[in-house]
């Protein structure tokens, strides 16, 4: 396909065109932490695939410029969960402030004067300085399409693109499933595997302690588990308490109080074992929870 082609070439049920996304992914994550989101709860990734589907466009590059050293992502592996989507991460530590635009300014002239079955480039960002990014791919007779995460976005960036979509308009397409979903699953099961581990453990040898699953520590095993940030971690299990998938009760050891995570099924197991109270058993304010911890991560940036 030329550049005359490609200039002015109407998107119909007959015509896909062939698009590569560049996100700011420093830029995005950084606005959705101001509001207690991220991408991965909003199925964003899910969701702009069958977007671009419904919208005949066929997405063939997803990739993501960020500092991955920021404590949440490091810790949580977050470029593994990334890869899981099939998208490209780029780290971008310790190279200056506007080290990502560069490299995606740089990464995307490439790519449109080396690839010419890319039509159209999606620079997902709020950040002015992409503009002169945008100009120059129009100036190629390429279409440029801005993806813009909230209202904070700058509105030059919308006037050097030819088509402007807002995040939460794709964040609304509809999905068979999220992968957020199955995570939420893959904790539920890491917990009941767990707390059978432990009974098994504690059945086979009485004079054991029953060893039980600390809250804090199960919810950090299962951010390097499931690559996922603390916050979501702790997300996911609200989401377990909320649909009645896990129960939370108060237990001591060493004379230090805890509090512990089982299987909503499990309860009775505990009142006939270890003569435990319905008031032994407590609902925690999770989204509290998340919400400090959120706090914490923008406090640290």
């Amino acid at each position: 396909m030329n550049d005359k082609d490609n200039e002015n070439t109407p998107i119909t049920n007959s015509h896909l065109y062939n698009v590569a996304l560049f996100i700011d992914y420093e830029n995005v994550y950084l606005n959705l932490l101001k509001e207690n989101r991220n991408v991965i709860r909003d199925g964003f990734f899910e969701k702009i695939r069958e977007w671009c589907k419904k919208n005949h466009r066929r997405l063939v590059k997803i990739a993501v410029y960020c500092n991955f050293d920021n404590e949440d992502l490091h810790n949580s592996f977050h470029q593994s969960l990334l890869q899981s989507y099939g998208v490209e991460s780029i780290h971008t530590s310790n190279q200056g402030k506007n080290f990502a635009d560069l490299q995606i300014t740089i990464d995307v002239l490439n790519a449109m004067h080396l690839n010419h079955n890319i039509d159209e480039f999606m620079i997902m960002s709020n950040d002015k300085d992409m503009t002169p990014l945008l100009n120059s791919i129009r100036y190629n007779k390429r279409k440029v399409s801005v993806i813009t995460v909230g209202t904070k976005y700058n509105d030059a960036i919308c006037s050097f693109s030819d088509e402007q979509i807002k995040y939460e308009e794709v964040i609304k397409h509809p999905v068979a499933s999220t992968y957020i979903a199955f995570l939420e699953d893959k904790i539920e099961k890491n917990l009941c595997n767990t707390f059978e581990r432990n009974k098994s453990k504690y059945i086979d040898d009485s004079a054991k302690l029953f060893q039980h699953i600390g809250l804090e520590y199960f919810c950090e095993m299962q951010m390097k588990q499931c690559n996922l940030m603390i916050y979501e971690v702790y997300n996911c299990i609200k989401s377990l308490q909320d649909k009645q998938k896990a129960a939370f009760y108060c237990y001591n050891y060493k004379a230090a109080n805890f509090i512990g995570i089982c299987p909503y099924q499990v309860q009775d197991y505990f009142k006939s074992i270890f003569h435990m109270e319905d008031s032994d058993f407590i609902r925690i304010d999770m989204e509290s929870k998340v919400s400090d911890l959120y706090a914490k991560y923008r406090k640290d940036l």
